[in-house]
């Protein structure tokens, strides 16, 4: 594997049959193959590490590929006939030591021992599914994809059951705050948000837009406890196929964790029982896998029903290993998180029904290069006594960058992206489903996020405390991310103490000024956009912008079509620019929506509570076809030069663009051929400067043009316009 200083060996099924099982298909003999390694390699500098199985299984091992998607052979527990004892296992390929294996217990075959290496599935049928699984993890390792989003571990949790599955979240929660504190854990509890019902049953519709929005915006790991199935998960189906299949977060894939039955099936098939022809049945958690767009980028998840009590187990186990290092202080690859995660989990069957769905010699991207360190808080050492952050006083962070030994990072010059929290909120759950009502702390009230550069390792940061926090004194938290394109690392502090009112002797009477776009500044009002597109804006005030959440109706929020009822709050999703706390920007994901006209509204307060509001329209062309509108070259007259720009409707692609200028005569004066990338929905300006393609002055004029764009995928499209010179 590139960069990783491992050494891969690729062998076919074929292969192995021919040498261990006389050419016949036969789960033993990949085991024994596997074993053959792991006893020759052990001792020295090449140990055998880990084992990916790149191939679908099915529980039918009798029939063979092709009529059959079993391209490498599962192992299945002889008791099939009672649900609740028959799994799915690849653990069987892992059990090499002497002693370890399938074992006859009380007239049962059983399989025992602790699994040696590291062992993950591509549960891919096709060269399509494979070369997906291949974009997504060379996306992952990308540097440019590097981002505060690495920062966050979500954590969902299901109603029902007496508050189990929500007090074994908050369990891990507990564990998450004072094992690994630089992470922000996000809680999405079902059962802290309006259940509704209709004639298709009880839904969660504002769960299941918190997280498409936490999808979108990326996760480090997303950890999911409750029930599920094949399809969903909890009985209200707050991930359902659909929504995976909507999920836009290419660059920011996290691992997901699901302790709940069946999410992950990849063994299921359906039969046609007149030709014995055998397809996949893909289940959610291999299309999280397998989702082009998005999704994640591994799974640790079940295959067959399991029970929570050993679930929680489980998952505490593999939070616990996540974030630990090597002999050689490295971070740990997939495969060694679930490999430590199951022998520390017990003797019983529940945890063979987890699965790593995902290379097992990839490495979670977490930031572990180093440590963020506060210094100083206006001044005064943290080590000091500090004065509280204030409502609208102005504070002055400073800080430097340690290596993993505790010294001075005086290389690192890199971006810093701090996040200041406001204090902890209480949060009680509704009983929508019976039970007691359940209370938990939560802290999701932003007052600062921005970046700023690094310098030799040390930084500094200023910003405004909004009018809208909590008076009451409470402790807060400033949460680090930083990179310089190489080494990504992460910090937090929390000996801060926010509250108490500053009396300032700033008079701000106006509200901050917005200004609106789709995807990119190249769009303009009335534009043409696809149905998933962002939302940019763009937004200043002296005294900063409020994004607090505590203050009622004070939230940053955005509504569609004229509609303030059905109104998203956009406080987490506004950052500060570099050193500049009063400007900033949104970028938001908005998807599904319909075709036609439509218009978007945001409003936002700065920290004296001022408010201000402002719009834009916009068309959703949802027709499949590559289509161009609005041909502009602007200045049009031109005297020197001029640029050429036209809207289209497939954002973040990159396109070759042919530009022909005539003569009224028609004869071709000059071609313009490049190559050019676009992050919205307006080609960047291509400009001519009114010279042919002899590199002649052309006399001032009518000149007709057109414009031909052509896709990676092959779609053409075209425009015609009339530029004149004077």
């Amino acid at each position: 594997m590139k960069n990783s200083a491992l050494i891969s060996e690729v062998f076919t099924t074929e292969q192995v049959y021919n040498e261990f099982s006389g050419g016949i298909p036969d789960i033993a003999a990949i085991r024994n193959f596997v074993r053959m390694k792991y006893q020759k390699q052990k001792g020295s500098s090449h140990p055998l590490k880990y084992l990916l199985l790149f191939g679908d299984g099915s529980y039918e091992n009798k029939t063979l590929p092709p009529n059959n998607p079993n391209f490498i052979p599962t192992y299945q527990s002889q008791n099939s006939n009672v649900y609740v004892s028959s799994y799915t296992s690849d653990d069987f390929y892992g059990l090499l030591d002497d002693g370890e294996g399938e074992v006859e217990q009380n007239g049962e075959k059983v399989l025992i021992g602790s699994e040696d290496i590291g062992i993950g599935r591509f549960p891919v049928s096709d060269t399509i599914q494979a070369g997906i699984i291949l974009s997504k993890i060379i996306r992952y390792l990308d540097p440019v994809n590097m981002g505060d989003w690495e920062n966050v571990i979500c954590l969902v949790a299901d109603d029902e059951d007496a508050n189990t599955h929500m007090s074994d979240a908050e369990g891990l929660a507990s564990f998450l705050k004072y094992s690994v504190p630089s992470y922000n854990v996000q809680k999405i509890y079902l059962d802290a948000f309006k259940q509704t019902t209709s004639v298709n049953g009880q839904s969660y519709p504002e769960v299941n837009k918190a997280i498409d929005d936490r999808i979108n915006s990326g996760c480090l790991i997303f950890n999911y406890t409750g029930h599920g199935n094949e399809s969903s998960l909890a009985a209200e189906r707050v991930v359902k196929t659909e929504d995976i299949n909507s999920w836009i977060n290419k660059g920011k894939l996290p691992l997901f964790i699901t302790a709940t039955c069946e999410f992950s099936r990849f063994d299921d098939i359906e039969i046609n029982l007149a030709t014995r022809m055998m397809t996949g049945k893909p289940s959610a958690g291999e299309m999280v896998l397998l989702s082009k767009d998005g999704g994640g980028i591994a799974l640790m998840s079940t295959t067959s029903v399991v029970y929570s009590a050993p679930n929680y187990i489980l998952n505490k186990n593999i939070l616990n290993t996540a974030f630990d290092r090597d002999a050689s202080g490295n971070s740990l690859r997939l495969g060694d998180i679930i490999m430590i995660a199951k022998n520390n989990s017990g003797d019983g069957p529940n945890k063979r029904n987890f699965t790593l769905l995902g290379d097992p010699a990839l490495k979670l991207a977490y930031p572990w290069h180093g440590t963020v360190i506060t210094d100083s808080i206006d001044n005064v050492s943290v080590t000091g006594n500090i004065d509280s952050l204030k409502a609208l006083s102005s504070i002055t962070v400073a800080g430097h960058i340690e290596d993993p030994h505790g010294n001075l990072m005086n290389t690192f010059n890199g971006v810093v992206s701090p996040l200041v929290y406001d204090k902890t909120s209480k949060i009680k759950t509704l009983a929508n489903d019976g039970g007691p009502v359940m209370t938990f702390d939560m802290r999701n009230n932003i007052l600062f996020s921005g970046k700023t550069m690094a310098k030799e390792g040390r930084f500094s940061f200023t910003f405004i405390v909004p009018r809208d926090i909590d008076y009451s004194f409470g402790t807060g938290k400033i949460s680090y991310y930083a990179n310089n394109n190489n080494e990504d690392i992460n910090g937090s502090f929390s000996n801060i103490v926010v509250g108490g009112f500053s009396k300032t002797a700033i008079n701000d009477t106006d509200g901050p000024d917005i200004k609106l776009y789709m995807n990119d500044t190249l769009f303009r009002n009335g534009g043409i956009t696809d149905n998933n597109p962002k939302l940019l804006a763009i937004i200043e005030d002296k005294g900063g912008i409020n994004t607090t959440g505590s203050g009622i109706g004070h939230d940053l929020t955005g509504f569609l079509d004229n509609d303030p009822n059905k109104s998203f709050v956009l406080n987490n999703y506004y950052e500060n620019d570099f050193d500049n706390y009063m400007k900033g920007r949104i970028i938001y994901n908005l998807s599904g929506l319909s075709g036609g006209n439509h218009s978007l509204t945001v409003k936002a307060w700065d920290n004296f509570n001022n408010s201000s509001e402002k719009s834009i329209s916009f068309l959703v062309e949802t027709g499949e076809k590559f289509i161009l509108k609005n041909l502009l070259n602007y200045p049009n007259p031109f005297f020197s030069e001029t640029r050429i720009t036209v809207e289209h409707n497939k954002p973040e692609s990159e396109f070759n663009v042919t530009i022909k200028i005539f003569n009224l005569n028609g004869k071709i004066i000059k071609i313009i051929r490049t190559k050019v990338p676009s992050a919205g929905y307006t080609l960047p300006p291509i400009i001519w400067n009114g010279n042919d393609d002899r590199g002649m002055r052309v006399g001032r004029g009518i000149y007709p043009y057109s414009v031909i764009v052509t896709t990676e995928s092959g779609e053409t499209a075209g425009a015609s316009g009339r530029m004149i010179i004077l």
